[in-house]
């Protein structure tokens, strides 16, 4: 969404008509590689843009890792504890 007024599913959403006032949406699906959606990843502003090729690459490459992160989680049956450690925050 790069203009709030013109996206008619957000026009009246309360994120957008008041505090924060988001003014961009960019999402991106979460899905395995077997084609399971798992989920999104969106990236919010207040300001109204449109991304470039480069910037609609590196959210969709972080999708990729996101989706990398949940299936190693899922195979190592990690606690959130000991997954934050080895992945999220790894010198602590």
């Amino acid at each position: 969404m790069s203009d709030k007024f013109h996206f008619r599913p957000c026009s009246d959403n309360r994120l957008v008509t008041g505090h924060p006032n988001v003014s961009f949406y960019a999402v991106s699906p979460l899905g395995t590689e077997s084609g399971f959606p798992v989920g999104v990843l969106c990236a919010v502003d207040t300001q109204p843009k449109k991304l470039t090729e480069d910037q609609i690459q590196a959210l969709q490459a972080i999708d990729k890792q996101v989706v990398k992160l949940l299936e190693i989680r899922k195979k190592t049956n990690l606690s959130d504890r000991e997954f934050n450690r080895f992945f999220v925050h790894p010198s602590s």
